[in-house]
């Protein structure tokens, strides 16, 4: 899915690693990890989400000229070599609430992207009122694309709000083809991440499906678990399991085992009856078919809803021998290892 990079402007004290934090984990903090491009440009690439930040500092000083000019080189570059995972691909302008002033900083930089065609979505951040500077923002940003009202974390007697509606303006915002990228690194909002998971599980279920139905003794059951795993693993990496590449292959391909429990019996009869010429090779394909469709789909509709129940009761995805020891221990009492997937 490649990565999605943000753009992250704003001045010094607006909260910016706050709302980073909020939206895609501590281990994501603007810190002092990033790798510096200029003075005032940073890139956070975090090794295992796919997401990428660039962050500007220096909006408020009076001479911002100099940090506008890296940017723009910074977008050029991009853009030049040609490769979709090095552009920018949204900013978003960080304005604390209770300032209640654009800066010429700032207009500068939203105007900087649209003529590089980045949307931009200005993020009123610590929105504590007073409610109507949205409206002056709005009149003063009139090349932003949209605008949220923020506050990423308790202030006084005020719960946190706002977060989905960034989730949703991002999606709407960003590129088709990275906003996939998006949903995967941030973790707001789980219901978006089981959208795309339940996807990835009835595509792998066609394919298992088509790959049981050919009339070849035994010539499926590679196939087959070769599109497991990668059902398993698209699913982990569409829910934002941390892992790198080689852990999550083998974690993928070890909790594809478990179809073999489930289905594994079934499976075998209809290769047998593969071997039977004629008819009874055709009724076999048909067989393994039908079993091999709902099987893998109840794998990959077990493993994401176990994704599911483990954050809403810890607030993270599990990762390592917590993944794989928790989800056999799920897999062992779940009650539809077989599930048709839904009609197109």
């Amino acid at each position: 899915m490649g990565r999605v990079n943000i753009l992250i402007a704003g001045k010094t004290g607006v909260g910016k690693s706050t709302l980073v934090n909020a939206v895609f984990g501590e281990q994501v903090a603007l810190t002092g990890m990033g790798r510096p491009v200029t003075q005032d440009i940073s890139w956070y690439e975090p090794p295992q989400l796919p997401l990428r930040l660039c962050d500007t500092k220096g909006l408020e000083m009076a001479d911002f000229s100099a940090t506008l000019g890296a940017l723009e080189a910074e977008i050029e570059k991009g853009n030049a070599s040609g490769d979709f995972d090095r552009r920018l691909h949204i900013l978003w302008l960080c304005i604390a609430e209770p300032g209640a002033r654009v800066e010429a900083g700032e207009r500068a930089v939203v105007e900087l992207c649209a003529r590089h065609g980045i949307p931009a979505l200005v993020i009123l951040t610590k929105a504590i009122g007073p409610r109507a500077f949205e409206e002056v923002a709005r009149r003063e940003l009139p090349a932003a694309r949209a605008f949220v009202r923020v506050l990423a974390e308790n202030w006084d007697d005020r719960a946190p709000f706002g977060l989905d509606a960034l989730i949703q303006a991002t999606e709407r915002l960003l590129p088709e083809a990275r906003q996939a990228a998006f949903i995967a690194a941030q973790r707001v909002d789980v219901e978006r991440k089981r959208k795309r998971a339940m996807k990835i599980a009835a595509g792998a279920a066609a394919s298992a499906a088509g790959a049981a139905a050919v009339p070849i003794p035994l010539a499926d059951a590679a196939g087959i678990f070769a599109i497991n795993v990668g059902m398993v693993a698209g699913i982990a990496v569409a829910m934002g399991v941390s892992m790198d590449r080689d852990s999550m292959i083998a974690m993928a391909a070890s909790l594809a085992g478990a179809l073999a429990t489930s289905a594994g019996g079934r499976m075998i009869a209809g290769q047998v009856l593969k071997l039977v010429p004629g008819i009874g090779s055709l009724a076999g394909g048909a067989i393994t078919a039908a079993v091999a469709g709902s099987a893998t789909y109840g794998l990959g509709y077990g493993f994401t809803e176990y994704l599911c129940r483990f954050h809403a009761a810890k607030g993270h995805m599990p990762a390592g021998d917590e993944l794989r020891e928790g989800f056999r221990k799920f897999w062992e009492s779940w009650g539809e290892k077989e599930k048709a997937p839904p009609k197109a």
